[in-house]
C-alpha cells in the first residue's frame, strides 16, 4: 500500500531529481517488506536467512533499477540469522550500499562486481561485514549527501563503526554488535 502510494504520487513529478527520491524511498520501503515477507515464510519467525536475503535484495535492487549490464555478485556469510532488533536496520543498510554501486558506482562500467563478507568477531560479540564494489565513483555533489548520512545514522543504530576506502573500486568495513 504504502509502495503504491508513493509510485501515485511520483507520477505526477516532472522533476527528474525529485521522482528519483520518491524511488529511493519506494526501494527502501520494500526492503523492508522482504524483510517481513522472509520472517512470515520462516518457521522461526526471529531466524531469516541472511545470505538468501542480501541475495534476493540485491537482485531485486538490479531489476528494479534494470540495470543491463551483468553484475557479478557473491555474498558469503559466516552468520545464519540477526536478531530481529537488527534486522531493518540491516537491510536498509545493505539496500543503500547496493542501490547506491547501481546508481553511482556502475553507471559508466560495462559490468560490476559487488562482493558482501559478514562474520562475527573471535568472541561471537560483533560482526564484522565488508562490502565492496569495483565501481568508478564520481565524488558527491555535495558533501554530507542524505546516503551517506543514512548509512551513518544506520550503523550509530546497529551500535558500530564503518570505514571506507577508495581503491580500485570502494570497500566499506563494518563493525557492530551482535
Amino acid at each position: 500500500v504504502i509502495t503504491s502510494l508513493l509510485r501515485l504520487q511520483s507520477g505526477e513529478i516532472s522533476d527528474k531529481s525529485i521522482r528519483a527520491h520518491f524511488e529511493d524511498a519506494i526501494q527502501r520501503v520494500l526492503s523492508m517488506a522482504l524483510i517481513h515477507e522472509k520472517m512470515y515464510q520462516s518457521d522461526d519467525l526471529v531466524r531469516i536467512d541472511l545470505k538468501g536475503y542480501i541475495m534476493e535484495l540485491a537482485e531485486d535492487l538490479i531489476a528494479s533499477y534494470s540495470i543491463e549490464k551483468p553484475i557479478d555478485l557473491k555474498v558469503e556469510s559466516e552468520l545464519d540469522y540477526l536478531q530481529p532488533k537488527s534486522l531493518v536496520s540491516t537491510a536498509i543498510l545493505f539496500n543503500e550500499l547496493i542501490s547506491n554501486s547501481l546508481k553511482h558506482g556502475f553507471s559508466e562500467m560495462d559490468s560490476g562486481v559487488i562482493r558482501i563478507n559478514i562474520r562475527t568477531t573471535q568472541n561471537n560479540t560483533k560482526i564484522e561485514c565488508d562490502y565492496f564494489d569495483n565501481g568508478s565513483w564520481k565524488p558527491p555533489a555535495k558533501e554530507g549527501s542524505f546516503g551517506i548520512q543514512l548509512i551513518s545514522d544506520l550503523v550509530d543504530q546497529l551500535d558500530g563503526s564503518f570505514t571506507k576506502e577508495i581503491s580500485n573500486g570502494t570497500t566499506y568495513k563494518f563493525v557492530f554488535d551482535y
